[in-house]
């Protein structure tokens, strides 16, 4: 028999990286938080614009840089500004500013419009992390004890973690567990994130869910 262990992983504790940008929040509730005063300067202000004030400027007209707007109910979701929900409670509409950090070159995208689709992307990945909605799996060849027949642990065949809670990351990591069963038709589903089952195919075929 294999079974499937569908886990909640609790293991990624730093952002998502990878993908160039970097997300500061206005709130100083968020590990993120930075003030605004450092992004745009304020005319009233006396002190002079400085050259990161000029940077992120140019960064928000070529697509750099985006303002975020937040949104919190129980869970949170980060968005471009204006496209998530809008809620007159719940819904902060300059919350925080995405920035992209790393060469204008290391950006593949090249628009203004492909870049925010770009910096959308990050923010669902982001919002799943704020979430802890990251997911892992294993799955062990399981026997029974020809004497006493209890279970056997016959070890571990294929095991991987940091699936976020996307579809296409989740599709992903059901066709690595489908490859690591291969043809056996006894699987069981366990672990505290077995609901995964309900809604993405890990078996190929009707499995057990305990």
């Amino acid at each position: 028999m294999k079974r499937v262990t569908l886990s909640i992983d609790d293991c990624q504790r730093d952002p998502p990286e990878g993908m160039g940008w970097k997300l500061y929040s206005f709130s100083s509730r968020h590990v993120s938080h930075e003030h605004p005063g450092k992004f745009f300067h304020d005319e009233s202000d006396y002190e002079e614009e400085t050259e990161y004030h000029k940077e992120i400027k140019a960064k928000l007209a070529s697509g750099l840089a985006f303002i975020c707007s937040y949104f919190e109910h129980g869970n949170c979701i980060w968005s471009l500004e204006g496209s998530g929900p809008q809620c007159r409670w719940d819904n902060v509409s300059k919350a925080g500013i995405l920035v992209f950090e790393e060469d204008e070159d290391n950006m593949g995208a090249k628009s203004y419009q492909d870049r925010e689709l770009d910096a959308a992307a990050f923010l669902e990945v982001y919002t799943c992390w704020c979430n802890g909605d990251i997911y892992g799996f294993s799955v062990e060849n399981v026997g029974r004890c020809g004497h006493c027949h209890q279970e056997t642990d016959d070890g571990e065949i294929a095991s991987c973690y940091g699936f976020y809670g996307l579809d296409s990351d989740l599709n992903d990591m059901a066709e690595q567990v489908r490859a690591a069963i291969g043809t056996d038709t006894d699987v069981e589903i366990v672990g505290d994130a077995k609901w995964l089952a309900d809604h993405h195919d890990f078996t190929g075929k009707k499995a057990k869910v305990a």
